[in-house]
Parts: structure tokens; C-alpha cells; sequence
């Protein structure tokens, strides 16, 4: 009879860690089919923001400030999603998990960078350009474009007013270019830090990341030209 217990315990035993096999197996699947979907999801954000940005950079070039600044806005927001995907506790076990977790741990690191970039670097600047005068600035007719309406020259800015607030946004602007610069550098040396990754499709993720730093930074050296280009104008003007 004691060998017949023995041997049924050791079975009951078995069967226990089989089935403790059997959970970790269908957790770890469960976590890889979500750390997918929620990737997936964030190239999908990580996609449109870099496109936001680069519209951002070719309406500065067509001298559309307001859409530009629209568009920067946009991919702001869309960098502040990923970051709140990429904050999902699959993601927090991932960043714990040996060798994966230093990817997941550098591309949430690359993200919160792009979000500091962003919210601090990209947002005060474009702040300052949405209390410009646009419409005294805008190039582009298609925003310009007053037509249609009977009150058009009713509703036309008031030039010397315009040129007051012009003047009062500019003397801010300096301060703020030159704490975004201090932004980009403190983001550039953050990125050049990260470890790289051991797996392609993260390593992609993280080029795709780095690509929009890359992007935003140019932005933000687009915005610091456009600046100039204003001081310049304003001051053939006094």
C-alpha cells in the first residue's frame, strides 16, 4: 500500500505541474499575441505621426503656417497614443523577460523620448506660432481664400494690430527656440545611448522611432528658420 501511495502522489504531482506547464504556456501565448496586436497598433500611430510631421515640414516650406501647425499638433497627439500603448502591462512584463526585455525596454525608452521631444520641444514653439496673426502670414491661397464671404474686408486683421502682436510673440519665441534646443540634445544624447536590439522586428520599430526623432528634429530646425524668416520680414517693416 505505501508504494501504491507513493505512486499515486507522484502522479497527483505530475498532473499538478503539467497543468502549472499548461497555464505559463497559454500566459506566455496570451502575451505574445498581445504584445503583437498592441505593436501593431503602434506602428499603425507610429506610421501616421511621422507622416503628420513631415506635412508639417513641407507646409512650412509652403509657407501654410496654419496648417502646419495643425499637422504638428496631430502628430504630437499621435506620439502621446503610442506612448499610452506601449504603457499596457503586457508591455511591463515584456520589459522584465530576459533578452526580449531589453528591446521592449529600449523601444518604450525611444518612445518616451519622442514624447519628451515632442511635448517639450515641438508643442511650446508651435504654441507660440497658433497666437500669430496667421492669416498676415499664410502664403498658401487656398487658406487665404475670403471669396465667399460678403464680410471678408470687415473681417481682415488690422495690420498695425497684427504687427503689435507679431512683435510681442517674437521677443518670447527666443527663450523658447533655445530651450527646445537644449530638448533635442538632451533627446539625441538619450537615443544614442539605447542598446541595440537582438531581434529584426524590433530593431525595426526602433529604426522606425528613431526615424521620427530624426523627422521632429528637422521640424523643429524648420520652425527656427520660419522664425527667422518672420524676425526678418517684421523688421524691413519698422
Amino acid at each position: 500500500m505505501t508504494a501504491q501511495n507513493t505512486l499515486r502522489k507522484q502522479g497527483h504531482a505530475t498532473k499538478v505541474v503539467l497543468i502549472l506547464l499548461g497555464v505559463i504556456a497559454t500566459a506566455i501565448v496570451a502575451l505574445l499575441v498581445s504584445l503583437v496586436v498592441s505593436g501593431s497598433r503602434a506602428n499603425d500611430l507610429l506610421d501616421e505621426a511621422k507622416s503628420y510631421l513631415e506635412q508639417a515640414r513641407n507646409n512650412i516650406d509652403e509657407g501654410n503656417i496654419t496648417t502646419a501647425v495643425d499637422n504638428a499638433r496631430k502628430g504630437v497627439g499621435n506620439v502621446n497614443e503610442i506612448s499610452k500603448e506601449l504603457s499596457g502591462p503586457q508591455w511591463s512584463i515584456a520589459s522584465v523577460m530576459p533578452i526580449v526585455g531589453t528591446d521592449a525596454q529600449t523601444l518604450r525608452d525611444l518612445v518616451d523620448i519622442s514624447q519628451d521631444l515632442c511635448n517639450e520641444g515641438v508643442l511650446p514653439i508651435i504654441d507660440l506660432l497658433d497666437q500669430l496673426p496667421l492669416e498676415f502670414f499664410d502664403t498658401d491661397d487656398t487658406n487665404n481664400d475670403t471669396s465667399n464671404s460678403s464680410s471678408a474686408n470687415q473681417d481682415e486683421a488690422d495690420p498695425i494690430e497684427s504687427f503689435s502682436q507679431t512683435l510681442d510673440i517674437l521677443s518670447k519665441l527666443p527663450d523658447t527656440l533655445s530651450h527646445s534646443a537644449e530638448v533635442v540634445r538632451d533627446c539625441e544624447r538619450r537615443s544614442n545611448s539605447l542598446p541595440d536590439s537582438h531581434f529584426d522586428q524590433l530593431d525595426q520599430s526602433s529604426e522606425q522611432m528613431k526615424e521620427m526623432l530624426d523627422t521632429t528634429c528637422e521640424l523643429i530646425d524648420d520652425i527656427e528658420g520660419l522664425v527667422g524668416s518672420i524676425g526678418g520680414l517684421m523688421a524691413s517693416f519698422s
